[in-house]
């Protein structure tokens, strides 16, 4: 289980506990992209980082 997240500048760490106390689950990577990453373009450099934890 992996989660991402989607911000304009803050709350990743609040969605990511309430998802793991829904899922009763850690995830095995996580995702948090803001706002300043789409306009700084390191959004492409995180996503890449993000699924090399996974066997695709």
């Amino acid at each position: 289980m992996a989660f991402f997240c989607t911000c304009g500048k803050s709350g990743n760490e609040s969605a990511f506990k309430e998802l793991i106390k829904i899922t009763g689950k850690k995830p095995l990577a996580t995702l948090e992209l803001e706002a300043k990453d789409i306009k700084d373009e390191k959004y492409l450099e995180k996503i890449e980082h993000f699924v090399k934890h996974f066997d695709i």
